[in-house]
């Protein structure tokens, strides 16, 4: 998920090197990425069934544009990721799924409803492995998740 290269900002000589993460940090974001990949394949038909398309909206961007600012850095990465974008999608999950069912869009309201109760357990993943790179560099993570 992230790059070991220090060659930027000072966040970057702390990133994680891929050696020193354990087998259950692999097998956590193999699963989300399973998640993920079926999210963005539900999502994509279903926005070309409405006459649009992934990336047409300007949060599609922002979430690029966070993944390049975090390459170096596994806390900043899942801090931004998992504990902001997730979790706000969690914020907003009833009223968006109650809107979709007022308009009579059952079926995007169902997909909403899916993505969410996944998303609720990338949140539990990125805080496991925030907590873990925080600790490993010796951070206080309310303090490094404010930072960030």
């Amino acid at each position: 998920p992230v790059s070991s290269s220090s060659s930027s900002s000072s966040s970057s000589s702390s990133s994680s090197s891929s050696s020193s993460l354990p087998m259950s940090f692999y097998v956590d974001w193999l699963r989300v990425a399973d998640d993920e990949a079926r999210h963005f394949e539900s999502l994509h038909e279903r926005l070309a069934e409405l006459g649009s398309g992934y990336g047409c909206c300007p949060a599609h961007e922002s979430l690029w544009q966070d993944a390049l600012r975090t390459r170096h850095a596994l806390q900043e990465r899942v801090a931004l990721t998992n504990l902001v974008n997730e979790a706000r999608a969690l914020d907003h999950w009833a009223r968006l799924v109650e809107k979709m069912h007022s308009w009579g869009d059952r079926r995007s309201a169902s997909l909403v409803d899916c993505i969410c109760r996944e998303e609720i357990g990338h949140v539990t993943v990125g805080k496991r492995w925030f907590e873990y790179e925080c600790a490993r560099l010796e951070l206080d993570p309310l303090a490094e998740f404010r930072r960030v």
